[in-house]
Formats: C-alpha cells, structure tokens, sequence
C-alpha cells in the first residue's frame, strides 16, 4: 500500500500477519458510519444527528442528510474513499454543513452511505452543492489491491429543497463508469452519478 493511502483507510485496512500468499485483510468500516436501505416501498426517511454547526443568527428550518449510494461496484471487494469536503450555498448565502469524515466502502450497494448534513433555513427554495473526496483511497479486488486517487474532479449538483421529502438527497454514483484505470494499481476516479431523493 502507499502511505498516502494507508492514512487516509487506518480505521478500515488490518494488516494480515505474514502468510504464505502475501494477502492483505480488509475489515468493513465502524457499522455506525452507514445505514442499510429500507425495503422498497417503506418510509425510508433516514436520519442521524450530527454537530450542531449553525452560526449565531441563522435561522434553521431543518437538517437535511447528504448520502452517497454506490451502483455497478462489481468486481472489487472494497473501495475506500472518504469525503473531504462538502460545500452548499443557497438563498444567497453558505449554509452549515457537518461533513462526516467517515470511510466508507463503494463496493458495498446496499448502503447509502452518510458524507454530511445540510442546515437549510427558511425560504431557501435551491440548494448548490460541491461534493469533493480525499484525494487518496484504496482498492481491493481479486486481481489486487492498489490505490484510488479522487482529485481530479469533484461532484457539483443542484438540489430543490421542494423535492427533498425525506429530508435527504442521494448520489448515486455509478461506479464501474467513475473508475478510469491508469495501471494494475491504480484508479483515477472521473464521477459520474445522478442524484435520487
């Protein structure tokens, strides 16, 4: 592994003890850094309480969550990146945002996973978000294990607060199509993702 990347997945990578193939164990991420998706059909309104990140003054309707669902992963056993960022402007102004700094693993569709919550005050009709993950990440697959780089572009998308009935907004980010190869061990992430409500 680079050290970059080692880093960035502390919580997620446990180095195998020495064996004969040389393998590396991955572990999922803490279970409290995700929640499993409701069947169809049910109320699927998702929620977890994050820092209260309001500024003095500001008068908040409610939280909304950022979530980001993975599609087409097959292939990889774990993908780990971590949100780095998360900007959101609306009604003239930057709204609070408490950015989860949580890995979480692309290889896993059934999660949607929690990247941040949004305070969106009253009368804010549009929100506009930039998305942007930690530069590094990492891999694992039966081909190998190397190393992700997410710098290259981040995930900007307008939001309609009206649309937002859960109080949520999901990228679903198609993964087999937001990897571009750039050698056995390495993937340069270019995103490509719709957003679900």
């Amino acid at each position: 592994m680079y050290p970059r990347i080692v880093s960035l997945v502390a919580v997620a990578l446990v180095a195998a003890s020495c064996s004969s193939n040389k393998t590396t164990q991955i572990a999922p991420p803490p279970s409290n850094t995700y929640t499993t998706l409701p069947p169809s059909g049910a109320n699927n309104t998702l929620t977890r309480p994050g820092a209260n990140t309001t500024p003095t003054g500001f008068t908040q309707q409610s939280q909304a969550e950022l979530r980001i669902r993975p599609v087409s992963a097959t292939g990889f056993t774990h993908l780990f990146v971590a949100p780095a960022d998360i900007s959101v402007t609306g009604g003239g102004q930057t709204l609070p945002v408490d950015v989860k700094g949580d890995v979480i693993d692309l290889a896993n569709e059934n999660q949607a996973w929690l990247v941040g919550t949004i305070g969106i005050p009253r009368g804010v009709d549009q929100l506009e978000v930039t998305l942007k993950l930690d530069d590094y990440g990492a891999f694992e697959s039966a081909g190998g294990n190397g190393e992700i780089r997410a710098r290259r572009a981040p995930l900007t998308f307008s939001v309609p607060v009206a649309l937002m009935v859960n109080k949520k907004a999901v990228v679903e980010l198609n993964v087999a199509r937001s990897l571009v190869s750039t050698s056995a061990e390495r993937f340069e992430v270019v995103p490509q993702y719709r957003i679900l409500y």
